[in-house]
């Protein structure tokens, strides 16, 4: 297996899936390790959530929540419907009252005091909904003026100036007096963007933003988001359940389940090494799960940019006569590095499968992965 500077070392086999609790302390180990890193540099945290809890009636949908977001990162929240992503989310900016926990921005508590004023924390904080949210008997332009006049107190021709300019870093400047009711999907969301940063936000907040559009469209507003986050320097955080979201911007992922951070950790290491179940569910070509997988031994094969599986299977035939099973394959681009993704069968016969191994981990630029004990 390769670590983060690129040095092979020996697989390892899957340890059985973690319960929730444990999974949620081994991500919050893994997680002070990186704020110990950027606190060593006299950096904080411009977004920290420390033990969020959020409870509707009787119903848990958050449980002891932690996560730390680093100024100028793209971090994406996954995890399935109704895991809590959205929650979350709503709880940063206090559309959702946190039932314990406390949420930092740049140092600052906005939760458990009634001295946070709301609109001051807005300013800092944009929001991009799923659903657009646009105000339909309004124009582009004024859907975009709203906000920095309300909470900025900027006059009407200052709001229009700056709802200008980034109606243009979306692509919109020549509808900006269009009826909104007449914009596609891309183009309604490309106007919720540009009404977020309205008032120069330091983190920009999506839910799900790419869920209700077309794979086309969902590329084209990656790429918007990711190009304001290197050109504006604004920290983004995005809820999605869409795995092509995390290949395409993310800089590091936080993976929630049940209301729990199940994991959280870089792009890479998620996808070479998940430790948890749901991360096992979510990076596995085609979305085998672990249960459905066969009652034999079975390796994960991960290719590093550079290789390809069918190479790789034509020499294991060919080099050592031993034929093995293709229980899914998949290839994945993240933050531009091609990532080839393989669940092999191999034979009954230890010998065999044991050739089959050696010859496999002996291929440059392969994490292998033993995924023993899952039957």
């Amino acid at each position: 297996m390769f670590g983060k500077n690129g040095h092979r070392i020996d697989a390892v086999e899957v340890p059985p899936a973690m319960d929730a609790q444990e999974a949620a302390r081994v991500a919050y180990e893994r997680d002070k390790n990186l704020t110990r890193h950027h606190f060593e540099k006299g950096e904080h945290p411009i977004v920290r959530i420390e033990h969020l809890n959020k409870t509707f009636t009787d119903t848990p949908v958050l449980r002891d929540v932690n996560l730390d977001v680093w100024n100028g990162e793209i971090v994406v929240v996954l995890g399935p419907s109704g895991s809590g992503k959205s929650t979350m989310l709503r709880c940063i900016n206090l559309l959702e009252t946190p039932t314990a926990g406390h949420i930092l921005i740049e140092d600052k508590e906005i939760t458990g005091t009634k001295k946070t004023d709301v609109n001051m924390l807005r300013r800092d904080l944009g929001m991009v909904f799923q659903g657009f949210n646009l105000f339909n008997n309004m124009d582009v332009l004024d859907n975009c003026t709203l906000a920095p006049v309300t909470l900025k107190k900027m006059t009407k021709p200052e709001a229009e100036q700056v709802a200008l300019r980034h109606l243009d870093a979306v692509g919109l400047a020549d509808f900006a007096h269009a009826n909104v009711t007449r914009l596609s999907g891309g183009q309604k969301q490309r106007v919720a963007i540009a009404r977020a940063l309205a008032t120069d936000p330091k983190v920009l907040l999506c839910d799900e933003a790419t869920s209700a559009l077309d794979p086309t469209t969902t590329l084209s507003i990656l790429d918007l988001l990711k190009e304001l986050n290197q050109k504006l320097g604004v920290t983004v955080v995005v809820i999605t359940h869409q795995m092509n979201v995390i290949e395409e911007i993310c800089h590091r992922v936080a993976i929630l389940d049940h209301g729990v951070v199940a994991e959280q950790d870089t792009v890479e290491e998620i996808f070479s090494n998940p430790k948890t179940d749901i991360g096992r569910q979510l990076v596995y070509p085609n979305g085998v799960r672990i249960d459905q997988l066969p009652p034999a031994q079975v390796i994960r094969v991960a290719f590093n940019g550079g290789s390809s599986y069918e190479p790789l299977i034509a020499s294991l035939a060919i080099d050592c006569g031993v034929k093995v099973n293709i229980l899914g394959a998949d290839t994945r681009n993240m933050d531009g590095k091609a990532f080839g993704t393989m669940l092999l069968g191999l034979p009954k016969d230890p010998k065999e499968a044991g050739k089959a191994l050696d010859y496999i981990k002996s291929q440059p630029d392969i994490t292998v992965e033993e995924v023993s004990g899952h039957a």
